[in-house]
């Protein structure tokens, strides 16, 4: 992480409290970081045409999310129900 040298935006999707120690690490290192409400993604993904449920299409579908929502930064400890901008 201490190697890139361009903006980087992680987006990742709630997975309970799983999700809290990398957002935590993401954030102590100054990356920006937006955790999506699930619901929020499955709405965004049954817009698309292709449809498809592998850990590659998802992690493709959330990257695709983000560059298209722009979702706003979330902190450690606070969740918003739904998180977009």
């Amino acid at each position: 992480m201490n190697t890139l040298k361009e903006e980087t935006r992680v987006v990742m999707e709630s997975t309970g409290a799983y999700h809290y120690p990398v957002l935590t690490y993401l954030k102590e290192h100054d990356i920006s970081a937006s955790v999506i409400n699930p619901l929020v993604m499955n709405k965004y993904v049954n817009v698309a045409i292709r449809k498809g449920k592998t850990d590659k299409l998802d992690a493709i579908k959330i990257a695709n999310f983000g560059l298209d929502q722009n979702p706003m930064r979330t902190t450690p400890g606070h969740f918003p129900l739904i998180i977009s901008k």
